[in-house]
């Protein structure tokens, strides 16, 4: 297990413990990666399916 400090600051501070616990995560998709195949789709006049993707994260390239 461990103790996470500072969330939403500039740094973490992780500390381990003997405690061992549980715990869950998921892996977000590639913002940087989909908006890239979506850009050089448009730069080039091609087609591009882009899945499972998380649409607020690619406002930046999908805004007009």
């Amino acid at each position: 297990g461990v103790v996470v400090r500072g969330a939403g600051t500039g740094t973490l501070r992780i500390t381990g413990t003997r405690e061992r616990g549980c715990s869950e995560h998921s892996i977000i998709p590639d913002r940087v990666e989909a908006g890239t195949f979506m850009i050089a789709a448009t730069a080039t006049g091609g087609d591009v399916i882009v899945k499972d993707v998380i649409p607020r994260h690619l406002e930046a390239v999908t805004a007009k």
